[in-house]
């Protein structure tokens, strides 16, 4: 399929495959711009970075907010915070989001937690016999590589500098006492975790870490569960 290339006002030429956001499953991950639903995405090339989407709306926004024309997620002072963190853990993917893992007995957790067997069961009867973390406000996740290997690259940010401090130490323990945790976190092999200000911040190293970080983005894992 031929891109098609539109003219941003900004003077920033993006190019575009199909219809937004529709999937075809006969072009999934075919290059240069197919992901695994077959939706072919928005790419537009500066001197510094490469930008992709799967709709028109969001390829404008990017550029407007590079072109600081209009509002991006550094005017929010939490995700700005998060970027902060983030850019000095280095990975190189990353998901930010308010959608905290907040335990409510109330919630139907087959709606968060997924439907593969035995994980909604054995997660809920976990954390009912655990400690979960102080409430925070929203998350970064990613993976990446550097000399010491693979990782998994963590940063929560709180109402206050104090709730950031016990989650430290919570956390810690978590990792380190939580025998579900471990099994989660198999191939781990340091956790090196921080505070600065209101951020915690995690480098979980191993394979399995660095392989699993997108399963905190879809469902509540062991890891980061809070009051």
């Amino acid at each position: 399929m031929p891109a098609a290339e539109h003219r941003h006002p900004n003077d920033v030429t993006f190019y575009s495959w199909g219809e937004d956001r529709q999937g075809d499953l006969r072009n999934r991950r075919n290059p240069p711009a197919f992901d695994h639903l077959g939706r072919g995405g928005r790419i537009a090339v500066s001197n510094e970075y490469v930008y992709r989407t799967v709709e028109t709306p969001g390829m404008k926004s990017l550029i407007d907010a590079r072109a600081r024309d209009g509002r991006s997620l550094a005017d929010e002072e939490e995700f700005r915070l998060l970027g902060k963190d983030m850019s000095e853990l280095a990975p190189y993917a990353a998901f930010f989001t308010s959608q905290t893992h907040k335990i409510d007995p109330t919630l139907d957790y087959s709606s968060i937690i997924g439907t593969l067997p035995g994980v909604q069961e054995n997660l809920i009867a976990e954390l009912g016999n655990s400690s979960l973390l102080l409430p925070y406000l929203a998350y970064t996740v990613g993976a990446g590589r550097d000399d010491t290997g693979p990782y998994l690259a963590l940063a929560l940010v709180h109402s206050d500098a104090e709730s950031a401090e016990e989650n430290q130490l919570r956390l810690e323990r978590r990792i380190s006492e939580n025998e579900d945790l471990q099994d989660w976190l198999e191939g781990s092999e340091e956790s090196i975790l921080s505070v600065e200000g209101r951020v915690l911040s995690a480098k979980i190293l191993g394979e399995r870490p660095a392989s699993t970080w997108k399963s905190l983005i879809f469902m509540i894992t062991p890891l980061i569960p809070h009051e």
